[in-house]
């Protein structure tokens, strides 16, 4: 009986997170997805590896 209501927790859990993921829109970023704040830096000239 247990192991049939963690089941079912399990789902509905599942479903209330793919019904926030498809309220979302495309541009906006998902939990922990801000690629506005990743910066690529140039690599280092010069520098030659051990």
């Amino acid at each position: 009986m247990l192991a049939v209501l963690i089941a079912i927790v399990f789902a509905l859990a599942d479903l209330i997170g793919l019904w926030a993921l498809n309220r979302t829109r495309d541009h906006d970023p998902i939990i922990f997805d801000d690629r506005s704040r990743i910066h690529q830096t140039e690599p280092a000239t010069g520098v030659i590896p051990p």
